[in-house]
């Protein structure tokens, strides 16, 4: 879990991103070799697994969460 943590920190570096983008960067133990060639379910499942890091990093104060121009966005708290 931990590493997981890590790695949605890595993945959003200086980047302000939506939890799809940060869903697209993490490295998933599946088969498929892009996020593209995910189907559409496991691409809400995923969204909604980093979701909860994100959730998890916000509560630790180690991200941010936003709203901007209706879309809801994680960056690094700095």
């Amino acid at each position: 879990y931990e590493k997981r943590l890590d790695e949605v920190l890595t993945i959003l570096g200086d980047e302000t991103m939506s939890a799809y983008q940060v869903a697209s960067g993490i490295k998933w133990d599946l088969t498929y070799t892009s996020w593209d060639q995910f189907p559409l379910e496991q691409m809400w499942f995923a969204t909604g697994e980093a979701i909860s890091y994100l959730e998890h990093l916000r509560h630790q104060n180690k991200v941010r969460r936003f709203e901007r121009e209706g879309n809801l966005l994680f960056e690094r708290v700095k």
